[in-house]
C-alpha cells in the first residue's frame, strides 16, 4: 500500500498549524504592545526587546528541541510535547485529593442545563 502522498499531506498539515500558532502568539504581541506600552512606560529600545525576545527565546527553544528530537527520536519527543500540553487524565487515583474528599473541578463531569 502507498501512503506516501496521503501521509505528505498529513506532514503538510501538521506543520502548518504549527507555524499558524506562532504566527499568532507574535499577533498577539503585536495587538498588546500599546497596552504594554501604556503600562510600563517603556524606551523605543525597550519596546524593540519586548518583540524581539518572543523570537529569541523561540529559536533557542527550537535548537534546543531539535537535539532533543534526534537524541530520542521524533515520535516520542512529539508525542511528550503533545501531552505535556494536555491536561492530565482523570484516573480514579487523580481523583482522591489529600485535602479533600470530592474530585478535582477538572475531572468532574460538566454541570446538567
Amino acid at each position: 500500500m502507498d501512503k506516501g502522498p496521503k501521509n505528505r499531506w498529513l506532514v503538510l498539515a501538521v506543520l502548518a498549524s504549527s507555524l499558524l500558532v506562532v504566527a499568532l502568539d507574535a499577533t498577539i504581541l503585536n495587538v498588546a504592545l500599546p497596552t504594554l506600552a501604556a503600562d510600563l512606560e517603556p524606551s523605543s529600545t525597550e519596546l524593540l526587546w519586548i518583540v524581539d525576545a518572543y523570537g529569541l527565546v523561540l529559536a533557542g527553544l527550537l535548537v534546543a528541541m531539535a537535539g532533543f528530537g534526534d537524541r530520542i527520536g521524533r515520535r516520542r519527543s512529539s508525542s511528550s510535547g503533545s501531552r505535556s500540553s494536555l491536561p492530565p487524565r482523570c484516573s480514579p487515583r487523580s481523583r482522591r485529593a489529600p485535602s479533600s474528599s470530592s474530585p478535582p473541578a477538572s475531572c468532574s463531569a460538566p454541570a446538567a442545563p
